[in-house]
């Protein structure tokens, strides 16, 4: 398969708190959806859209070209951070990062079948993993306790993915995201105060952020489809029914 853009995999904003073995969480932070495709030496990075990301993003684009794999689609977060904090946008002093969640393309193999938890296994050995490009951590556990612990260190949110599950280009409930910061206007405010959520202003992280973990995941400033914001209002409500 020749590396190409491929649509995203897109997760649904939900008042659900997944807990169980089949779930991994990844935090969630302030950057913008940013697909790597690398071919023949040159790299090139699209938005979820299919937006060049080139100029934006130049010294990302360098240092994937500098690394010695090719033919790769991998998918991820640039993340920019000023004083420590992630910022949209970044800005001046800020330092740029490319936090990888997924891969789907290496070596010329379409990955995107496999289980979750086989292409993570892939993508620890596409790249070396040389600052500014890093690869996300993951972590298990009850989905409730860990969302009050990005609440409590002012986080954006938490994703919960689903183990055993392909990589598919489309918004799909095998990947959930809960916001603890609401973005994008009065729907979500609207989700957050069904799930129960206390608004609180952002922070910077008490600590590095690698190492800790669940580390980064963000899926971008994505807006959410009246049809999901209805759904997890109504499974809110019913929770506490």
């Amino acid at each position: 398969m020749r590396p190409a853009f491929v649509t995203p995999m897109k997760a649904v904003l939900t008042a659900e708190r997944p807990a169980g073995p089949e779930w991994v969480f990844e935090r969630k932070l302030d950057g913008i959806r940013c697909l790597a495709v690398k071919d023949g030496g040159r790299t090139r990075l699209y938005s979820r859209n299919e937006l060049s990301l080139n100029d934006r993003y130049a010294t990302l684009a360098a240092a994937l070209d500098a690394d010695p794999a090719d033919g790769f689609v991998i998918d991820g977060e640039a993340v920019a951070f000023v004083g420590g904090r992630d910022r949209f946008g970044g800005g001046e002093d800020s330092e740029l990062f490319y936090y990888v969640f997924d891969v789907l393309v290496v070596g010329g193999r379409d990955v995107r079948p496999l289980p979750l938890e086989e292409r993570r296994r892939v993508l620890e050995g596409v790249l070396r993993w040389k600052d500014p490009l890093r690869m996300t951590e993951q972590a298990t556990g009850d989905g409730a306790s860990l969302l009050a612990e990005a609440c409590r260190d002012g986080w954006e949110g938490l994703i919960a993915k689903r183990l055993g599950t392909p990589y598919v280009s489309t918004r799909s409930r095998d990947w959930l995201k809960a916001q603890v910061h609401a973005r994008a206007g009065a729907r979500d405010r609207g989700l957050h105060r069904a799930a129960g959520l206390a608004h609180r202003s952002r922070r910077a992280p008490r600590g590095p952020l690698r190492g800790r973990p669940p580390a980064l995941c963000r899926q971008g400033r994505d807006r959410l489809h009246p049809r999901d914001t209805a759904g997890a209002v109504r499974e809110a409500r019913a929770a506490r029914a």
